[in-house]
């Protein structure tokens, strides 16, 4: 399966809190908000998951009865998505709410 990523309501917020975390795991830089780099940053997100970079491990919630997430990691980085497709956060492997997953 072939991982096309959307952004959501707060993806600007995740986006501009978490980019340093993903820019030091791809090695790569990305500039300020702007349509470009939303795009480029989504399609390199999906490119970890496409390339087996990070590996799916399973859904999880990070509340009882919350909304169900499907879990990625690989490479120190955990990656999240909402069920649709749409990117929820990176997280770092073993560190905050990483470490608070419920999984099913």
């Amino acid at each position: 399966m072939y991982y096309s990523l959307t952004s959501g309501k707060n993806f600007k917020s995740h986006y501009l809190d978490h980019k340093k975390l993903l820019e030091n795991s791809l090695g790569t830089k990305y500039k300020n908000y702007d349509d470009e780099t939303t795009t480029r940053f989504l399609s390199d997100l999906g490119s970890l998951i496409n390339d087996g970079k990070v590996k799916f491990i399973g859904n999880a919630t990070l509340l009882p009865n919350g909304e169900v997430y499907k879990v990625y990691r690989g490479n120190g980085l955990t990656l999240t998505t909402k069920q649709n497709g749409e990117w929820h956060t990176p997280l770092e492997s073993g560190e905050g709410l990483d470490k608070k997953f419920i999984f099913q």
